[in-house]
């Protein structure tokens, strides 16, 4: 039996009434089949947030036989588009998030309707008697009579209810309204803080204090707060806050500025629902720059009030030392700004360095220093004993840091990277774990372990859905954009690949990496026209000697131009920098060339090298044919890939 008070959902002149699969406008009627009706239910009921097209096949279609989904969801949207009366290219109520899904942009009221009053002829047939006063309810009138006390009883209540509305008793209708018209806040980004001083060389503490409020605020077990790394993409737009929210797919942004003066700082932060634009918190802090810590304490605990939320542990204060504490943010700042040959890394590197000379016992900046070190092992650059000497260096920071804090999320991170490099995968997963235990927003553990598991272990669905986390917590990273993409491409998944791919290139089309994932994909699939056409951008984006050479090579070969292939590398490889780089592209090249004993040379030099792609690579679908021969099985065991 459908319940007597609906809730229906209104926006702009329809009235949706779930209940009764009943679509209104200005009281008259708008026909819509039953499964459009269900899709717009969907949306409507959750307005500005992303529904993906994979929500609407569970939803929708899930437990249906469905011959071709997209088809049958691009008619769904026709139809309800048709009974809107709104076009795909300007919309009024429904927004197509191309390659992801839909987002209901409308505002919407959530309505508890009472049912409508009875005709006089039918509350005179269901009335019932009224026995005389004092005297109860006759043995005669038994279950029947007090059933219809109840009913009455309850009708009066509601009558009193609607009254009390519709007249505002005591502000009732206004604070009905807000608990009804107020989405719960599950989400939230911290919005760039703005530098007001104008000085380049004070944006490394304004961006600070940005990663230091996204930390803290991420240590709220029930709310998913976005990376910052996607939250920086958005620096300088000028789009407004509901747009921004739609983007990283949160409920409401925190958003403020900084001005530094010598002594002094002023910090002005701001609390905004999303949907509504409304604030629901603000402050102001002008105090002593040695106060900078505490101010920052102060505003995400002010946050989690204002949000009626337990800040766990609350912030952790990681050094009393201000010059350590700016020294830190120097080098973040620094780190984020990495460049392929490393130079920023070096920079940051220094700066974290100075951060824990000044306060030995600064864990954070000691996860730093693991962090950077791990990355220049990764570029490649100098000589095997300058490599090394970085692992071990990042092995001891990551250890000090666990030393000085076993709850530090982001020394987990780093250990876990460093049992990698030793090829100790069991430990390296029980780091990654333990990161993520620690703080679930640790977008970076998440995609490292996803990584781990997909390709290395071959666990594919666990490291995909691992991967899929890290990009709802960091949805404007390039490289968990790319690296999803990738993920899809040893699994196999050659169409959603290309298309990953070009999504990560619409994040940032100045990284070439996405377009040669896009390049294989198609490569893969047999077209091989598409596959050089992409290649070829890659390669002019990266200029002569870069990796992209290798892939359009590989490319060329698979398109039977293996005369072009020959030349192209020719012409460019040998201009590649870097000894270990130099392998990882021979190795392509005779992979697709199909020689098998000089692409086995190759493998045999990265492994030599300790090159830290060599595990990550073995599962790439180009080296498929190469996996039945003995070498290939020796080499996984030495890398303890066996299971």
């Amino acid at each position: 039996m459908r319940d007597e008070n609906v809730q229906r959902l209104r926006f702009a002149a329809f009235e949706l009434d779930p209940a009764n699969e009943l679509l209104q406008k200005g009281g008259v009627v708008v026909k819509l089949p039953p499964q459009p009706f269900k899709v717009l239910t969907l949306f409507a009921g959750r307005p500005g947030q992303l529904v993906t097209r994979e929500e609407l096949y569970r939803a929708i279609w899930g437990n249906e036989t469905v011959v071709d989904f997209e088809r049958g969801l691009n008619t769904c949207m026709r139809q309800i588009r048709t009974a809107l009366g709104e076009e795909a290219g300007n919309p009024q109520y429904i927004e197509t998030v191309p390659r992801l899904g839909y987002r209901f942009i409308a505002p919407v009221d959530l309505t508890a309707v009472a049912p409508p009053k009875l005709p006089l002829e039918v509350e005179n047939a269901v009335r019932p008697e009224i026995p005389s006063s004092g005297s109860a309810p006759s043995v005669a009138g038994g279950k029947q009579g007090l059933r219809r006390w109840r009913w009455w009883a309850a009708l009066a209540l509601m009558a009193l209810l609607v009254t009390s509305v519709a007249m505002n008793v005591s502000g009732l209708r206004d604070r009905l309204r807000g608990w009804i018209g107020a989405p719960r806040i599950q989400s939230l980004a911290v919005l760039p803080i703005e530098n007001l001083s104008r000085d380049p060389e004070q944006e490394y503490f304004a961006d600070g204090i940005t990663e230091a409020l996204t930390t803290d605020l991420g240590k709220i077990g029930t709310l998913r707060v976005i990376s910052r790394t996607s939250a920086m993409a958005l620096k300088g737009t000028h789009k407004t806050v509901p747009q921004i929210a739609r983007e990283l797919n949160a409920d409401a942004v925190v958003e403020g500025a900084v001005l530094l003066s010598g002594n002094r700082v002023r910090i002005t932060v701001q609390l905004v629902q999303a949907a509504t634009d409304r604030h629901l918190w603000a402050e102001t802090y002008e105090r002593d720059l040695r106060d900078v810590l505490a101010i920052q304490d102060e505003v995400a605990g002010s946050i989690a009030n204002a949000l009626r939320l337990e800040l766990g542990a609350g912030p952790r204060r990681y050094t009393d030392d201000l010059e350590a504490y700016q020294l830190y943010l120097r080098g973040r700042y620094a780190l984020e700004r990495r460049t392929p040959l490393g130079g920023s890394m070096v920079n940051a590197l220094q700066y974290f360095e100075k951060a824990t000379a000044k306060d030995s016992k600064y864990a954070l900046a000691y996860a730093g220093a693991a962090d950077t070190l791990l990355a220049i092992d990764f570029q490649m650059n100098g000589t095997i004993t300058s490599r090394l000497q970085a692992y071990q260096r990042a092995k001891a920071a990551a250890e000090k840091a666990l030393e000085l804090d076993a709850t530090l999320s982001e020394a987990h991170t780093a250990l876990a990277g460093v049992r990698e490099r030793e090829y100790a995968w069991q430990e390296a997963e029980r780091s990654f774990r333990r990161a993520i235990e620690l703080d679930r927003n640790n977008a970076a553990a998440h995609l490292g372990l996803g990584i781990e598991l997909l390709f290395v272990q071959s666990r594919s669905e666990d490291g995909l859905s691992e991967i899929r986390k890290a990009l709802a917590l960091d949805p404007l990273s390039f490289i968990t954009n790319e690296q999803f993409a990738v993920a899809l491409l040893v699994m196999g998944r050659y169409q959603e690949a290309a298309e990953q791919a070009r999504k990560a290139t619409a994040v940032d089309p100045t990284q070439v990496t996405a377009y040669m994932t896009a390049g294989r994909a198609l490569s893969l699939q047999g077209r091989h026209a598409e596959a050089v056409a992409v290649l070829q951008e890659a390669d002019r984006r990266s200029g002569v000697g870069h990796f992209p050479n290798t892939w359009l090579a590989c490319a060329y070969i698979h398109a039977n131009q293996r005369d072009e292939a020959i030349r192209l590398l020719q012409k460019n490889l040998e201009a590649a920098a870097g000894r270990g780089a130099q392998n990882r592209k021979w190795l392509v090249f005779y992979a697709c060339l199909g020689d098998k004993d000089r692409a086995f040379d190759y493998l045999e030099k990265m492994y030599a090298e300790r090159d830290p792609v060599l595990p990550f690579w073995l599962p790439y679908p180009e080296l498929t044919w190469m996996r039945s021969d003995s070498r290939f099985v020796a080499l996984r065991q030495e890398l303890n890939l066996t299971r």
